[in-house]
């Protein structure tokens, strides 16, 4: 898959759960059996509707492209779907993935909520 345009996508969105409201790293956290972190390209969620397919969702992180790229590789998943590439797999070195899970959560510049 090709890589993210941060001129035609300056933006990042990761969908939420409400957990991760009071420990924003979490979101950014490989689970078992993933190789790259989902994010959309655009998000016109509402309480009723979610782009990323969510049965409870409670916003979006929205990250700029551009800084996430300069450290990760972000590539075209689909349509509205992208993938952070490059981030530690679950399981791996856990000092690494809270590292790069903070420096992610760094990177977020609006917090929307439903």
């Amino acid at each position: 898959m090709p890589d993210v345009s941060p001129s035609e996508h300056p933006l990042l969105y990761r969908a939420l759960k409400t957990a991760w409201l009071d420990l924003p790293s979490q979101a950014f956290r490989l689970r078992p059996a993933e190789t790259y972190l989902s994010v959309l390209l655009w998000a016109n969620c509402t309480k009723v509707f979610c782009e990323a397919n969510r049965q409870r969702c409670a916003g979006e992180f929205v990250l700029e492209t551009a800084q996430v790229a300069a450290k990760w590789k972000v590539r075209s998943e689909g349509k509205n779907h992208a993938g952070i590439h490059g981030l530690p797999l679950h399981g791996d070195d856990e000092l690494a993935i809270e590292e790069a899970a903070t420096e992610l959560e760094s990177l977020i510049i609006e917090v929307r909520r439903r």
